[in-house]
């Protein structure tokens, strides 16, 4: 027979687990959406749009610590992933616009799969970056890129990645080749020019 206090206990359990995880994957869609939004800023050259959007990614993440502290398995769900993974990302795109060393998320506390997950991505919008910078004509930028990408790649490789971070790390490599293309078609350009 089931004993109904402690099935009652469990059931009140679960069901605010429901409840907090539904609250959270809405709040996740949107801090994932605003992060993705910080970095179309970033391409536009907007930082203080940025540095708006990832504030307010922060502050949304900061209002369910009473959540992940009376239910810890819930930081684990995917949407919540997702969302932490493109904030790292947007947050480490924007320190290295800003010259800022990467790694170093400021204000929210990460686990090392989203931080290494969202560098991976970095190198990607570094790359998109890329492309704009030797449309402008400003080509000092790209060594500068390069220069991080090429840090940003060997330092992953490093680790032996596994699983879903191999497959990202793969994406960076490529990501890095595009910069690599783009620092050589400017070096050709500037040959032929002189």
């Amino acid at each position: 027979m089931i004993n109904k206090a402690s099935f009652s206990k469990i059931a009140k359990i679960y069901a605010s687990y429901a409840i907090e995880r539904r609250k959270l994957f809405s709040a996740s869609d949107e801090m994932l959406a605003k992060s993705k939004q910080a970095i179309f800023a970033l391409h536009r050259d907007d930082v203080a749009e940025a540095e708006r959007l990832l504030a307010e990614v922060e502050s949304a993440e900061r209002s369910f610590v009473s959540v992940f502290k009376k239910h810890p398995d819930i930081v684990s769900e995917g949407p919540h992933r997702a969302a932490l993974e493109e904030y790292a990302e947007a947050a480490q795109f924007l320190a290295f616009i800003k010259g800022e060393p990467l790694c170093v998320i400021k204000n929210l506390e990460l686990d090392s799969d989203a931080v290494l997950g969202g560098l991976t991505d970095t190198v990607g919008e570094i790359a998109r970056k890329c492309v704009q910078w030797a449309t402008k004509g400003e080509f000092k930028k790209i060594d500068k890129a390069l220069e991080a990408s090429r840090e940003i790649v060997m330092a992953l490789m490093g680790l032996s990645l596994t699983g879903y971070l191999r497959t990202k790390l793969d994406q960076a490599k490529g990501a890095l080749r595009r910069i690599e293309d783009v620092a050589y078609d400017v070096a050709m350009r500037e040959l032929r020019n002189k």
